[in-house]
């Protein structure tokens, strides 16, 4: 269990000291303990080439160390905090634009634009890879209720490859209507 703070000893900020010890928690099923030797590694590599080369040396762990909770935690309050600041700026955004074209138009696009920053913040937090394609595919997209079905589709999907293929989709089925 203590293998995770091998990077907090003296001579542990070493890339081969990594290497051995990500090497000895999967050899010994500890991927459980991958998230803390990530976070605490993380402290000691704090220039930016050192940090790209964590992050590609714990990427092929990626899944493990999303299954922690610690990294479920994070990741649900990141997502919360990113869907408040989108459904503000969208909600900004239809009162901007209500001011300047009347009221419940201005509702109309309060609501689309709010829906759309919601995506993108849900995106943005999980999947920031996938924000301008969301963004390319529901540019033009203007009925609310579409909107809420994308919404809704995209939260109930589990992984940026279903992700990618929905939105995908949403290009194929408008130039199918």
């Amino acid at each position: 269990g203590l293998l995770p703070l091998v990077t907090l000893t003296h001579d542990g900020k070493r890339r081969e000291v990594v290497d051995e010890m990500i090497q000895q928690l999967v050899v010994s099923h500890n991927h459980h303990l991958l998230s803390m030797a990530y976070t605490f590694a993380a402290l000691v590599f704090d220039k930016p080439d050192e940090q790209q080369w964590l992050i590609e040396r714990f990427d092929m762990y990626k899944k493990d160390l999303e299954e922690s909770w610690a990294y479920q935690r994070i990741l649900k309050e990141g997502l919360e905090k990113g869907l408040e600041k989108g459904l503000e700026k969208g909600i900004e955004a239809g009162r901007e634009i209500g001011r300047k074209v009347g009221r419940e138009e201005g509702r109309e696009v309060g609501q689309r634009e709010a829906l759309r920053e919601t995506l993108v913040g849900f995106l943005t937090a999980r999947y920031p890879m996938l924000v301008e394609l969301a963004q390319e595919q529901i540019s033009g997209i203007t009925a609310i209720k579409r909107l809420q079905e994308i919404l809704s589709k995209v939260f109930s999907l589990q992984t940026a490859g279903e992700i990618e293929e929905y939105l995908l989709s949403l290009h194929d089925d408008a130039t199918k209507n």
